[in-house]
């Protein structure tokens, strides 16, 4: 018996037939697959192009906003960073969003789109941040102008009512600062890494600029007497006879602050005060009795600021006043002629002593030098200082200042920040927002390499008012992070040998000719240089070696007769004066200077290692062969960070980073926009 098991075994159609059924199902599923890639490429392009005006749209709205701001318009700021807020948001979550998500799974394309949703996060947080103080200004009655002062009176209100808001903005920046991190650093087209470059500068810029008014704004109720009266040794000084942290300290007053209300006692001459020998007043500072006690150091009046750290200065003034008035005082506030310069330039001019007006730019000048040949008596030419000063913070302080914040914010600001206006308090936390201000007067002690020329006049006259200073650094960096500098400092004495005063040049010392200059020139490097070299131009000279808060000096004293110049050199190497980074490095410069009539010319020259080239340089700085270069005047701190890496021909990386900037437009577009988020 046999079966038939074809009607269970056979399969319907043939082989062939079942393949090719199976290629059209591939090629349909292949098809399939293009067209809903090529249709989330086409949505992934619209959605990139979203993000692209968005980015756009809110830079736009960002840099309005800030602008706004700095107007003293925080309404307007307020509106436009809001609307920034939500536009840098927006584009945050397309980037995180499921259409765009794939990318991150391209190598080229993943630290890219990495990099620009955080920089869009960044974005926002920073907005937040302005939105914050924008908002909280507009809030105040009367504007930004409420913070300004009134009938002698500084308010406290309004001061105590915006810092929450700052508080915010503080943490904010410092959140963008945090997810800017997160960007990678490498990998990025040209675009983008410029975008992160760019966001990086501003935020250095700004956090700590919010956060050093954050902590000023908190600590200004109790130094305004926010909790009870505050007073303070209020000293003028005159810069055309220079002392370490300024000038010569000829006039003072009592300045006392009772919830914002100001009252400036009358000036009196420095000489006034009884001195005592320096050993009845403890140092302020471990190095100060070695450095100075021996020009009568925190005994004398005359004498008292040689230190270029105003925080010593002012603790040894606080302490020989109470000595010898029996009355404590709460800090130090020293004013010098540009100060009062900038003042003027906000409130209009001052009538001074005896008849006639001063106006900023003629303030400078007159109580510097033009007024000893009028005033005869040497007490009234002390106190004439201290007379135009009160002038000019009166007018400031009863709110003649024009209407204008921002004027008046510039106008400290930039006093403070050529050293012109200094403060000190005994209270810690006032202290502390002092020096995250700028105000504090310190000698720096920065991360990397510094330098500071310090004069001291020992010619007993004004002959600095006729004097120019050039500083030229010279610095060749080595491996594991030495160098090996070269510091020239150059003294000129323009002072006239007749037609003015002897209390302007003299002679005032002995041995010394009309119109000399004697200057006590210390020269600071930064911890742990070691000195190889010492050169003079004009003269033999003995050079003295110390230390001042870590910072090795070298001291000697350097005169000048009318038209002379003098140039000091001191050779130094230095084990930590870069940071080595993988294959490359930063160097960080810090040049500190004191307060003086005439800016200082600067020159600062740096080379590389070998096969090395610097890859980011602040403006101004300049190639020449194979060093860099910056020449510029200067007065208050100058700082400069480069970067530097070797010298190498373009990768395959690069190559393929530049053909998408260039090449893609959509992707190239997108990551344009983000540039200066």
């Amino acid at each position: 018996m046999t079966s038939d098991t074809r009607a269970v075994d056979t399969p319907v159609g043939s082989q062939p037939e079942r393949g090719r059924k199976r290629r059209r199902l591939r090629a349909l599923l292949v098809l399939l697959a293009i067209g809903g890639l090529l249709a989330w490429g086409a949505y992934a392009a619209i959605s990139l192009l979203t993000v692209r005006a968005e980015v756009t749209a809110a830079r736009e709205l960002a840099q309005r906003g800030v602008a706004a701001l700095l107007d003293a318009d925080p309404a307007t700021a307020h509106s436009d960073l809001t609307g920034a807020v939500e536009a840098f948001s927006s584009a945050q979550r397309r980037l995180e969003g499921p259409t765009v998500l794939p990318l991150r799974a391209v190598p080229v394309l993943r630290p890219n789109v990495r990099g620009a949703t955080a920089l869009a996060a960044a974005g926002a947080r920073s907005a937040a941040g302005g939105q914050q103080v924008a908002g909280a200004l507009a809030d105040l009655p009367g504007g930004v102008g409420a913070l300004l002062p009134r009938g002698g009176v500084i308010p406290l209100e309004p001061i105590e009512r915006i810092a929450p808001a700052l508080r915010r903005a503080d943490e904010l920046l410092a959140e963008a600062r945090g997810l800017v991190a997160t960007a990678p650093e490498t990998g990025l087209v040209g675009p983008l890494a410029e975008a992160r470059a760019e966001l990086v500068t501003k935020l250095n810029e700004w956090a700590p600029a919010v956060a050093t008014a954050a902590r000023v704004t908190d600590a200004l109720p109790a130094f305004l007497g926010g909790d009870g009266p505050k007073r303070y040794f209020l000293g003028a000084s005159n810069t055309a006879e220079l002392r370490g942290s300024g000038g010569l300290v000829g006039a003072y007053a009592l300045l006392t602050i009772d919830r914002g209300a100001v009252d400036i006692g009358g000036f009196s001459s420095i000489h006034d005060l009884p001195v005592v020998p320096a050993d009845d007043i403890a140092p302020p500072n471990p190095d100060y009795a070695a450095r100075y006690n021996r020009y009568g150091g925190a005994g004398f009046w005359q004498n008292i600021n040689m230190t270029p750290d105003f925080p010593s200065a002012a603790t040894a003034i606080e302490a020989l006043y109470e000595r010898v008035t029996g009355t404590a005082v709460d800090g130090t506030i020293v004013v010098h002629p540009h100060a009062l310069a900038g003042l003027l330039a906000l409130t209009g001019a001052a009538e001074v002593p005896g008849g006639g007006t001063v106006d900023a730019d003629t303030v400078v000048a007159y109580v510097a030098n033009e007024a000893f040949g009028q005033l005869t008596d040497p007490d009234a030419r002390k106190e004439l200082l201290g007379a135009v000063a009160a002038a000019a913070l009166e007018r400031f302080l009863t709110g003649d200042t024009g209407g204008s914040p921002v004027a008046a914010v510039r106008a400290l600001g930039g006093a403070a920040g050529g050293g012109h206006l200094v403060m000190h308090a005994r209270d810690p936390e006032v202290q502390a927002a002092f020096e995250d201000a700028g105000v504090a007067g310190r000698l720096l002690d920065p991360d990397g390499d510094y330098l500071a020329a310090v004069v001291n006049n020992a010619a007993a006259n004004k002959a600095d008012f006729y004097a120019d200073r050039t500083v030229h650094y010279r610095v060749e960096l080595h491996e594991d992070g030495a160098a090996s500098a070269t510091a020239a400092v150059e003294l000129a004495n323009h002072a006239p040998m007749e037609g003015a005063p002897a209390y302007v040049i003299g002679p005032n010392v002995a041995d010394a000719a009309p119109g000399e200059n004697r200057s006590l020139l210390s020269v600071y490097c930064a911890r742990g240089c070691r000195r190889e070299g010492f050169r003079r131009s004009l003269t033999e000279g003995v050079l003295r070696e110390d230390t001042e808060l870590g910072h090795p000096v070298f001291t000697t004293m350097v005169p000048l007769r009318s038209g002379e110049a003098e140039r000091v050199e001191l050779d130094w190497t230095l084990d930590d004066a870069w940071e080595p980074q993988g294959d490359g490095g930063v160097y960080r410069l810090t040049v500190q200077n004191q307060p003086t009539i005439r800016p200082t010319r600067l020159v600062v020259e740096i080379t590389p290692l070998d096969g090395m080239v610097v890859t980011s340089a602040p403006e101004g700085f300049s190639a020449e062969r194979e060093r860099v270069v910056w020449v510029g005047d200067v007065s208050g701190t100058w700082t400069a960070s480069l970067e530097f890496a070797p010298i190498r021909a373009p990768s395959v990386g690069d190559r393929v980073r530049g053909f998408l900037s260039r090449d893609l437009p959509v992707y190239g577009s997108l990551l344009s926009s983000i540039r200066g988020v």
